[in-house]
């Protein structure tokens, strides 16, 4: 399989919202804790928009409970820095939903700009 991989990075809540209304994204990665971010806005924001985006967050240390409440809330998963090796992991299970979503995503979006 081949893909082209690219990333935009977004430093504030105002400019991801922005973003997430502006561009289809097939993954979003968060950083954990961020500076001039609460906790969970990022999950917010994500359903605000009615996107159905997987979130990863990815942190130096995050707790069992921290972790456990992101993925209650609808993180897609959570991994800690020192354990970037299960990214891999993480990829090949969100592989074909992602390809799923993404035509969905991007057929809804064409439909949407039509009407």
């Amino acid at each position: 399989m081949h893909f082209t991989v690219s990333a935009e990075i977004v430093g504030t809540p105002e400019e991801f919202s922005e973003r997430l209304g502006s561009h289809a994204y097939d993954l979003v990665v968060a950083e954990y804790p961020s500076p001039d971010w609460r906790e969970t806005q990022t999950l917010e924001l994500l359903h605000l928009s009615k996107s159905q985006i997987p979130l990863i967050f990815v942190g130096g240390i995050l707790q069992r409970p921290c972790a456990t409440e992101f993925i209650t809330r609808g993180a897609y998963h959570c991994i800690e820095m020192g354990r970037i090796g299960h990214w891999g992991t993480v990829r090949e299970q969100q592989a074909p939903n992602t390809v799923e979503n993404r035509g969905a995503r991007h057929k809804k979006e064409l439909d949407d700009s039509t009407t």
